[in-house]
């Protein structure tokens, strides 16, 4: 197994007991004595800790402040504000009784939220685990939809973030692949060596340049564009029955395409990406699009691209992914999540 960097070891060492945090996050967001604590989970890019006061249910959330500094959280408290200004259903994010939205407490930055409406059905599910329902899925789809309009307005420009995971869908519209690639690696000397070394890579990007081509006839000023949520699974839903009644997590929020950012949650929903000669569900693609087109029709331009952007949407996600792997130091899972892009795209190769 990858070794574990010191800086997280350090972070795991030093991370305080799930009543402590809880007891310090209340105290600095005014909210009384914690009562009690439903949930503490730590991964490698964010903590979670559920607990409740006489002041109601809440939700914080601990990040690197060196990937999602200060700024960024107050970024993510200017989005959640103009969505419940515009009646889109997701919990309202609490400020510090000393003013900001987050506070940096053993490494990390925690910020607040009110703990969202409905059930957290697929909390603890795989990313690409499937829905119960397709009534369920029929409904996430309509639900993206609600928050593409909704911030059809949002006033400022939302830039993808420099470091980390980002949602970016740029390459499948370069003149030239090659040389755009070049340009993007050439700010990123470790994932660019780590993909010379695979042989994966050159097969990854031929590819994908095969199946980018029906984009190519089309400039991007073509396509519909806005604020995309750019993490559109499961686990970010809550639900009551079938419908969602309530959406979080818009730390991959950005100004993309909205047929791309409808295109990743397909693929969450309906193709299992390291599974999919067995666990594609076609029936939940369909579902996820009717969702959508019964609140935001598709353009014909977006109709007709569709299937090119399905098959497209993950390669640059999964290059950010790699690229944070390691960072991480687990060179061993990034050389899994390349070798499964570069078969994920021959799959699609093989489609109609």
């Amino acid at each position: 197994m990858p070794s574990v960097p010191s800086g997280r070891a350090e972070a795991a060492a030093n991370r305080p007991s799930p009543a402590e945090l809880a007891a310090h996050l209340a105290t600095a967001f005014d909210l009384g004595p914690v009562v009690a604590i439903s949930r503490s989970t730590a991964g490698p890019n964010s903590e979670i800790c559920l607990f409740s006061t006489a002041a109601g249910s809440f939700c914080a959330k601990g990040r690197d402040p060196a990937r999602r500094p200060a700024g960024w959280i107050e970024r993510e408290r200017r989005i959640v504000g103009h969505l419940l200004e515009h009646g889109f259903a997701t919990p309202p994010m609490l400020g510090l009784k000393a003013g900001g939205a987050s506070i940096l407490r053993h490494g990390r930055l925690w910020s607040l939220y009110r703990q969202a409406a409905g059930e957290d059905r697929y909390g603890e599910a795989s990313v690409f685990a499937p829905f119960e329902t397709e009534a369920e899925v029929r409904s996430a789809g309509a639900m993206l939809a609600r928050f593409h309009v909704a911030m059809a307005d949002f006033p400022e420009r939302l830039e993808a973030p420099g470091i980390g995971l980002s949602a970016r869908y740029q390459l499948a519209f370069a003149t030239d692949l090659r040389q755009a690639l070049a340009g993007w690696l050439a700010t990123r000397p470790v994932l660019a060596a780590f993909l010379d070394r695979h042989a994966d890579w050159e097969l990854a990007v031929a590819r994908f340049e095969s199946l980018r081509q029906p984009l190519r006839a089309l400039s991007p000023d073509g396509l519909v564009g806005g604020v995309v949520h750019g993490d559109w699974i499961k686990r970010n839903l809550f639900f009551a029955g079938s419908e969602v009644v309530a959406a979080i997590d818009f730390d991959l929020a950005q100004d993309g395409f909205f047929v791309y950012d409808l295109a990743l949650a397909i693929t969450a929903a309906a193709y299992p990406w390291a599974e999919l000669a067995d666990g594609v569900n076609v029936d939940h693609a369909r579902a996820l699009r009717q969702g959508y087109e019964s609140v935001r029709p598709l353009t014909g331009a977006e109709a007709r691209l569709l299937p090119a952007v399905l098959a497209t949407c993950r390669f640059e996600f999964h290059l950010c992914l790699v690229e944070d792997l390691l960072q991480h130091d687990e060179a061993d899972r990034a050389a899994w999540v390349l070798a499964g892009e570069a078969s994920y795209l021959e799959w699609w190769q093989h489609q109609e």
